[in-house]
């Protein structure tokens, strides 16, 4: 379906996107994530050393936001290891399972927001090539 010249704006000006609230609460949510893991890194827990496995960090970050979100004023959820899968109606089966990291759902936008947060722990030599490109 194609928009009308009169809703383009609507759409994709930034001003509108503030005022409905979508794209700003997009920016809150990534903002107070990037945030939290900062704070976070200043001292960070034991779970979250740079030694632990990935696994073990990103659930502690996640639990993390999950128990400091309301603090930020984020009024979605985050769940950690969240299960999703496709279900086959005709076969009654489920298919493509998998497992996210930390999805995050919010609970005060229409159409609901929902993103993924995919956790991955590079090598430090991996570090050292990325910034020098």
């Amino acid at each position: 379906m194609a928009v009308r010249p009169r809703h383009h704006s609507l759409l994709t000006d930034a001003k509108w996107q503030a005022a409905l609230g979508r794209q700003s609460t997009v920016e809150k949510v990534l903002d107070f994530v990037v945030t939290h893991w900062a704070r976070l890194q200043n001292n960070p827990p034991e779970d979250m050393l740079f030694a632990k496995p990935e696994p073990k960090i990103t659930k502690y970050f996640g639990l993390s936001l999950c128990k400091f979100a309301k603090t930020y004023g984020i009024t979605g959820i985050f769940i950690v290891e969240h299960n999703v899968a496709d279900i086959d109606e005709v076969k009654q089966e489920l298919e493509k399972r998998g497992r996210t990291d930390i999805t995050y759902f919010s609970n005060g936008i229409d159409p609901a927001l929902e993103f993924v947060l995919e956790c991955k722990k590079l090598k430090p030599s991996s570090l050292g090539k990325a910034s020098r490109r």
